[in-house]
């Protein structure tokens, strides 16, 4: 589910939804942001992701899992003096 979060002059709609989920002390942020022509949005009240335009879609993660693909200081100290 998204929600508008602007009407632009020419009656599109910009849009933005977030989910979250949690699983094995990993929390996942997922944002999609697009435009949307406001015939597009069907009597269900639904859109079809084709019908998104410039949309984008982030996720963040914050948790073990993500702390453990960044590297340390250290690691990133080693590879400035030695790149190879």
């Amino acid at each position: 589910a998204v929600k508008v979060i602007d009407v632009l002059p020419n009656n599109n709609l910009v849009i933005e939804g977030r989910r979250e989920t949690e699983f094995s002390s990993e929390k996942q942020t997922i944002v999609l942001h697009g435009i949307v022509r406001a015939e597009d949005v069907t009597a269900q009240n639904t859109v079809l992701s084709y019908n998104v335009a410039d949309a984008s879609v982030q996720i963040v993660g914050k948790g073990v899992v993500t702390d453990n693909q960044n590297p340390g200081w250290f690691t990133r100290v080693l590879g400035k003096i030695n790149p190879f």
